[in-house]
């Protein structure tokens, strides 16, 4: 895992503040690469902006370009997500622990 700078989920408000990147693990997230939502499972988007780095829903335009066996391994994931995660989500926004 490697710590990122606190990053709120756009769809549930839950703070991340790691990702375990595909890549090893000392890579650390850029601008454009995916991430999924602990908590709500949405598909996120790494961003730069001035404001520091952040995250965005993916769009509809870029889960079509994925293809579909990208689309299948978030959907598995997804799925394994589900199983830990309880249906109510996970509770950590800023300022809770």
């Amino acid at each position: 895992m490697t710590a990122i700078c606190p990053c709120m989920c756009p769809l549930c408000g839950y703070l991340m503040d790691y990702a375990s990147p595909p890549t090893g693990p000392d890579a650390t997230p850029k601008a454009g690469d995916l991430s999924m939502c602990l908590s709500c499972g949405a598909v996120l988007v790494f961003t730069d902006s001035t404001d520091g780095p952040g995250l965005r829903a993916i769009s509809e335009r870029e889960w079509h370009e994925l293809g579909s066996a990208n689309q299948e391994v978030l959907e598995r994931i997804g799925r394994a997500r589900r199983r830990v995660v309880p249906p109510e989500g996970l509770v950590r926004t800023a300022g809770k622990a």
